[in-house]
């Protein structure tokens, strides 16, 4: 049995669902009012003496401990979520959450994640073209897979700059017989992206994602959208980028697609018992990756560089970790680039852990293998899941082929932590990130960078 215990406030939007059990602390003695007391948060002294100087305080938390261990008794969960909030996040609910993980931590495992605490006691990254305001925010996002185009669909609703860094390392499938036969990058994560920026996007989905399967032919397992793809290459003579720029012109995409390299890329991966794979399409086996690396030296595109550097907000999309993330800062120019910027950098944390990629992984494991390839604290804001009321049966599908939803955060440091409801159901069986409320959450961060 495990407490979670989540603190916020009111001033910055509800918006966390699904608690057990939630308390509003705004009826407490604010510290706030007091000049001298409001740089302190719940966590110091000086506040819980000043709260605790009226008697009423304590009454209130023996009611809570009351309630909570009553609960305890007959709740049958793993994880018994508590929210207390009260006006700005940082004083009255911080100092409870504290006061009751002190309480119970010496008999029950404790999570305690104060939502809004940063709000005002991280220095955040200010736009250095701050005077610009009137434009639209620029945002750079990097993946592949299918967690990227998830997420281009709802920013391309909100008026922003989009250009999307999109990882050519795949392997299987349609991907890899064009990989093979032409010797060109792997075009399916190109595809996808390209097609979820299209304004059209459900007639050309009917189109370009397009399979044919069980023909007797050459042909058999080809999107058309990947022999498109292909057939400009070609009649480029090899030029990927000006293929991709072509077919993004036919779709008339709402932002720019960029390859992270213009040449083929083989990935390999190095796992902690010493083995080495090559090959995306053969990672996913049961054993505890290491890092994963380039099978050569090959050429970043330059114009990532660029982007990298002029963007507002970098998005590290949720997806595969390092397959369709990890995989994109393998080049040197993007690792020094990402240290340099000034944008305000962002992750997605994954809804559900990966076979073979991070079995039993929490948010922060993720994140320490980001950032063990680019450089600590490059990540600014987390964007995190809190949601697991999830139907038993969507679940079992997921677990019988070894993918968990991922519930435990672990020890995060000197990160803006946004934990919301971030999950959605697709057609009663897939589960899937929010893209519209990702997308606004965002949105609103880059307007906030922008001020």
């Amino acid at each position: 049995m495990k407490l979670r215990l989540v603190s916020f406030g009111y001033k910055y939007g509800k918006e966390i669902e699904d608690f057990n059990i939630f308390y509003d602390a705004r009826f407490l003695k604010n510290p706030y009012w007091d000049e001298k007391l409001r740089p302190f948060t719940g966590k110091d002294k000086i506040i819980w003496d000043y709260i605790l100087e009226n008697e009423t305080s304590q009454k209130f938390l023996d009611s809570i401990i009351f309630t909570i261990e009553s609960s305890l008794e007959h709740f049958k969960g793993d994880i018994l979520l508590i929210g207390v909030a009260c006006s700005g996040g940082q004083h009255r609910s911080v100092f409870v959450v504290e006061y009751l993980k002190k309480y119970f931590e010496k008999r029950y495992e404790v999570d305690v994640f104060h939502r809004d605490i940063t709000k005002s006691t991280l220095s955040k990254k200010k736009s250095p073209n701050r005077s610009n305001r009137e434009r639209n925010p620029k945002v750079l996002c990097f993946g592949g897979g299918h967690g990227l185009s998830n997420l281009l669909r709802g920013l391309k609703k909100l008026p922003m700059d989009i250009a999307a860094v999109v990882n050519v390392t795949d392997d299987g499938g349609s991907t890899g017989k064009l990989r093979e036969i032409f010797n060109m990058p792997s075009p399916g994560d190109i595809r996808r992206v390209l097609l979820a920026l299209s304004p059209e996007e459900e007639l050309h989905d009917k189109i370009f994602n397009y399979r044919f399967e069980n023909v007797d032919s050459e042909l058999d397992g080809h999107t058309v959208g990947n022999l498109l793809l292909a057939a400009s290459y070609n009649s480029n003579n090899g030029d990927f980028i000006k293929a991709i720029d072509e077919l993004a012109t036919v779709l008339h995409i709402n932002g720019k697609v960029l390859p992270i390299a213009s040449k083929v890329v083989e990935l390999k991966c190095h796992y902690e018992d010493g083995e080495a794979i090559i090959g995306q399409s053969k990672m996913t086996i049961n054993k505890k990756i290491d890092h994963v690396s380039l099978n050569e030296n090959i050429s970043v595109n330059k114009k990532v560089v660029t982007e990298i550097l002029n963007a507002d907000i970098i998005v590290f999309s949720q997806g595969s970790l390092y397959s369709s993330l990890i995989s994109n800062f393998l080049f040197p120019e993007v690792r020094n680039a990402l240290q340099m910027t000034t944008a305000k950098i962002i992750y997605i944390s994954n809804l559900l852990t990966q076979n073979g990629e991070t079995s039993n992984y929490s948010i922060a494991d993720h994140i320490n293998a980001i950032e063990k390839e680019i450089g600590k604290n490059v990540i600014d804001t987390v964007l995190i899941n809190n949601n697991f009321n999830i139907d038993e049966t969507i679940i079992k599908f997921y677990n019988d082929d070894n993918s968990h939803l991922i519930k435990e955060i672990g020890k995060i440091e000197n990160k803006e932590l946004i934990i919301e409801d971030f999950i959605e159901i697709i057609n009663d069986r897939y589960i899937r990130h929010k893209k519209r409320k990702i997308a606004s959450r965002i949105y609103e961060l880059a307007l906030e960078y922008l001020e």
